[in-house]
């Protein structure tokens, strides 16, 4: 995509106040695009709001795991603006909270949380620098594996470091937790660039 058609989209996508007419601009160009044009080109307009309402932000401290309480209660979080809010989820929510994450390689590293029409909480990491970059860490849902019915989520822990471990479990409705079956297994680092990058 060249730098014309960006610029064109930015202003448009800033200025669009149909959420269904964003979302189809977005279904046509590539993530990579859309991290760009969100922070390069639109959200560098707000980085002094941004700043003051950082200043309110409690830190996360290193590690962090994966639990039901962090989920239920979110500590540390804060509500997004609504004016911030469009810049760090790609969809149309009310509801979205953040947490400030301690900075890595220059990069400040936050972790956004939002409750989808099912009810149920997805958590992202954010890394900003030039540009916002987003790593999907926690989702829950239904699912149908092979006609039986369960929960599907996945599961994190931060280290110290920065590694990111994500696991993905299925648990069928008629067990308990000691029947989860593991499903995948990634492990991601934070580069000097803030790139999410998967360990192979």
């Amino acid at each position: 995509m060249n730098v014309k058609l960006i610029v064109i989209f930015s202003i448009f996508l800033f200025s669009c106040k149909n959420g269904n007419q964003a979302s189809k601009i977005k279904e046509s160009i590539s993530q990579e695009s859309i991290d760009n044009v969100n922070s390069s080109a639109v959200f560098g307009t707000l980085n002094v709001e941004f700043d003051k309402f950082c200043i309110g932000l409690e830190e996360h401290s290193l590690p962090i795991n994966y639990s039901f309480e962090f989920i239920i209660d979110l500590p540390k979080f804060k509500p997004l603006p609504e004016n911030l809010n469009q810049f760090f989820v790609d969809r149309n929510v009310a509801n979205a909270s953040i947490a400030k994450m301690p900075n890595h390689n220059n990069n400040q590293i936050f972790m956004i949380a939002w409750l989808e029409e099912s009810g149920e909480t997805l958590l992202e990491l954010c890394s900003i620098t030039d540009e916002i970059r987003r790593l999907p860490i926690f989702y829950a849902k239904d699912y149908d594996r092979d006609g039986q019915l369960g929960t599907i989520k996945t599961t994190f822990e931060i280290a110290k470091n920065y590694e990111i471990f994500l696991t993905e479990v299925f648990t069928p409705f008629d067990s308990d937790n000691s029947s989860a079956l593991v499903l995948n297994e990634s492990n991601y680092v934070i580069n000097s660039k803030g790139h999410f990058v998967e360990k192979k």
